[in-house]
């Protein structure tokens, strides 16, 4: 299922996959709600999509880091999964 991102103005571009058509649509009333959606093309294709509302785009990666605890300085190893530019997801190596 394609991931479809969501700008600030809860507008979002659609393109069905089969022809190319492009759709602009509003996104407020799915704001809430489910972000698994279908839709059918002009052309009789019906396919999903996911709506995306982050305010930054969430990179997979696979980065080795390493953590210290201020205050304590105790210290551990990490397996970033993603980033953005409002933070990161990782993973600890090591139970603390």
């Amino acid at each position: 299922m394609k991931t479809v991102y969501v700008k600030k103005t809860n507008q979002t571009t659609v393109i069905c996959p089969k022809c190319g058509f492009v759709k602009i649509f509003d996104t407020t009333k799915f704001k809430n709600t489910h972000r698994r959606l279908k839709a059918k093309c002009r052309c009789g294709e019906v396919f999903g999509f996911t709506l995306e509302f982050r305010k930054h785009y969430r990179k997979k990666v696979g980065l080795p880091g390493e953590y210290i605890i201020q205050g304590k300085g105790e210290k551990g190893e990490v397996i970033i999964r993603d980033l953005s530019l409002s933070g990161i997801q990782f993973e600890s190596l090591n139970p603390h």
